[in-house]
């Protein structure tokens, strides 16, 4: 018998999601149908998924729906606090014989390869075990202190991932060894368990030997918030620029920011280029006609606004929710440097975004030009919408 093991009892904090990221789409379908779907079509004959209690209806009819067309058993099990624990809850639910093995997947891995899932469970069939890995590509060192010590030879570093397969008898024991050892109160074990962040460790530490097979470059684990880009969870990018003159007798207004100087910016409305970039950024990303259509300088009722006010308009009429914004200012006087963190709060305020949603940066052009000239200020903005 082959079982497959996939994890999902993780949750979002790393992604900066509020949501287990499993639930994740990655196109069309979720993280967790596509680490499942390649699962069930590769040599498995049962699969067991590992859910956290407040996950298992909606993962229940995810994997459901993606075996409709096999006739493989599923079986859901509710995961612990640590992925050991999680691993050990699904072992305990196996009845071992001799030639069992059983495959172990992290289901935020969707583009792991069935080819690469076929040969660890082969590995292991053979050899007792099948670790997936790939080659380290990065200079490794050991460092201390903030100094390297010594470099490491690429030659005989590799990455583990998953899928890892298992001479299942093997692998209990080692857990089982693993569970009484962490449990001794005369502390007669000195070993770190919580060294260990993948199952090949816990093997190891048993005293059983982990061969390596081959993974798909493809194959990476969903961790952070930028494993996010490419997966869907931008659904689009908008780009916005402006530029207005600098004159006296004006108040120089930046992000919504009175910015004490010689002279200001000219323009039918107060001439907040930063603000004028950013909600034209926005509504770039939402499929809608600039700011110069949706607030013509020949309207009289926009004479004089406050940016924000229009910045507060163009909120309401964009629906998708904002992932990110990126600006720069353009101005060779005066510094801005001082001023920028209480311009990424001013506009994050106004978009009712954290913060750390928003980085706005300044640069001068070295003198060149009308703005090196200080005849005027320009800024461009980037805009990344959520699906």
């Amino acid at each position: 018998m082959i079982y497959g093991i996939l994890l999902a009892a993780g949750n979002g904090t790393r992604t900066q999601l509020d949501f287990n990221k499993v639930l994740h789409m990655a196109g069309t379908k979720t993280i967790l149908e596509l680490s499942a779907q390649t699962l069930l079509e590769s040599n498995i004959h049962e699969l067991i998924v590992v859910v956290r209690a407040i996950d298992i209806t909606t993962i229940q009819d995810l994997v459901t729906g993606v075996a409709r067309h096999t006739d493989k058993p599923i079986t859901f099990v509710i995961g612990g606090d640590t992925r050991q624990q999680s691993v050990k809850n699904a072992l305990d639910t196996l009845l071992e014989s001799a030639e069992d093995i059983v495959v172990i997947h992290d289901g935020a891995r969707p583009f792991v390869a069935l080819d690469t899932v076929n040969q660890s469970i082969a590995s292991a069939q053979s050899k007792g075990s099948g670790i997936a890995c790939l080659p380290t590509t990065d200079t490794v060192v050991v460092a201390q202190d903030n100094q390297i010590t010594t470099h490491l030879s690429r030659n005989s570093l590799v990455n583990l991932v998953t899928p890892q397969s298992f001479d299942l008898c093997k692998l209990k024991l080692a857990y089982q060894y693993q569970h009484t050892s962490s449990q001794k109160k005369d502390n007669s074990d000195t070993m770190d368990w919580s060294q260990f962040t993948d199952d090949s460790g816990i093997f190891l530490a048993a005293g059983f030997v982990p061969h390596l097979v081959p993974s798909n470059p493809q194959n990476k684990k969903v961790t952070n918030v930028n494993d996010l880009l490419g997966l869907g969870v931008f659904s689009s990018i908008g780009v916005g620029f402006d530029v207005h003159p600098l004159v006296p007798h004006r108040k120089l207004i930046l992000g919504g920011t009175l910015i004490p100087h010689t002279q200001g910016l000219l323009g039918h409305s107060d001439a907040d280029v930063l603000t004028h970039a950013v909600m034209d950024a926005l509504l770039s990303a939402n499929g809608l006609p600039d700011i110069g259509c949706q607030f013509a300088d020949s309207d009289p009722k926009y004479k004089g606004i406050d940016s924000m006010v229009l910045l507060q308009k163009v909120k309401t009429m964009c629906h998708k929710p904002i992932a990110y914004i990126s600006a720069v200012i353009l101005a060779q006087q005066p510094k801005l440097s001082p001023f920028i963190p209480h311009i990424e709060s001013t506009l994050a305020k106004a978009l009712g975004i954290p913060s750390s949603q928003i980085k706005i940066s300044a640069t001068t052009t070295e003198h060149l030009g009308m703005i090196g000239q200080e005849q005027g200020i320009a800024a461009s903005a980037l805009v990344l919408t959520k699906q």
